[in-house]
């Protein structure tokens, strides 16, 4: 929770400390990167904590219209005085945590981490139970080492729609912004020989973009709720279960679309829904 904490986990790393609370972090001590990496996995890690507390400390300037909007969010407490913030730093130092179990490497010689991030997150939870965190804290740490690597797909499509952004924050809802945090305290500490500065550059601009599209959303990112699970159990005699989530999902996939904008219009998606 300290500011510029960085030094205090470098500290308790250096003394042999911190891999008696995170043991998980020894086989990542040195374990080399591809060449969009400069840093080994672990010391990557490190590096990710220290942007991350750079970008905080200049949110006004990164972030002038949302500053002060995103220092709120990133102080709300979660569990006692942990706060996001301090939630957000455990997951900058375990977002790789996965990537000692997954790595493979090509004949051609390329480094590979493929779906480090899953297993990541399970790893992540056992450390999350071994610190006491709460319930909450350790879901949202979960949740953003699990999806850590999907803001970079949204920087790196040709086009950014309306649609992914409404199924990015739909998934993650507020912990999208952790999420968007993350990853570019993850770019920033990525500078490897194939990482030119204007690729920087693209995901901090990116990032900004979807950072504004959330804090004033349009309907088609957070569209309106047309129908209510309660609604359509009580309307055709249904249980709760995974197929009024399913339902619910694709009629707002369908206004987002711009394919219905009104409960008539829903029997486009799923006839069963036309009383």
């Amino acid at each position: 929770a300290a500011k510029n904490s960085n030094y205090f986990i470098t500290q308790l790393d250096k003394a042999g400390l911190l891999e008696e609370i995170i043991p998980e972090i020894i086989p990542l001590k040195g374990l080399k990167q591809d060449t969009y990496h400069h840093l080994p996995v672990w010391e990557h890690s490190l590096a990710t904590l220290t942007q991350l507390e750079g970008i905080v400390s200049n949110l006004d300037r990164l972030f002038p219209q949302w500053h002060l909007r995103i220092k709120r969010y990133l102080n709300q407490p979660l569990s006692g005085n942990h706060t996001r913030l301090a939630n957000l730093k455990i997951s900058c130092l375990l977002h790789d945590i996965g990537k000692s179990g997954t790595m493979t490497q090509e004949p051609s010689g390329r480094i590979r981490f493929i779906e480090h991030e899953f297993l990541g997150a399970k790893i992540a939870s056992k450390i999350a139970n071994r610190l006491k965190l709460s319930t909450k804290e350790k879901k949202l740490v979960v949740s953003v080492v699990k999806n850590h690597m999907r803001p970079g797909h949204l920087v790196q499509t040709p086009i950014l729609t309306d649609k992914a952004l409404h199924k990015f924050f739909r998934d993650l809802g507020e912990e999208g912004i952790s999420t968007l945090l993350l990853l570019l305290a993850d770019r920033y500490a990525t500078i490897g020989p194939k990482v030119p500065p204007e690729n920087l550059h693209k995901h901090y601009q990116i990032i900004s973009l979807i950072i504004d599209r959330f804090y004033s959303p349009t309907p088609t990112i957070i569209p309106p709720k047309i129908f209510k699970g309660g609604e359509i159990m009580e309307h055709f005699g249904l249980k709760s279960g995974p197929i009024i989530g399913k339902l619910l999902r694709e009629i707002e996939e369908a206004f987002v679309d711009k394919k219905i904008t009104n409960k008539k219009g829903a029997q486009i998606v799923h006839p069963f829904l036309m009383s």
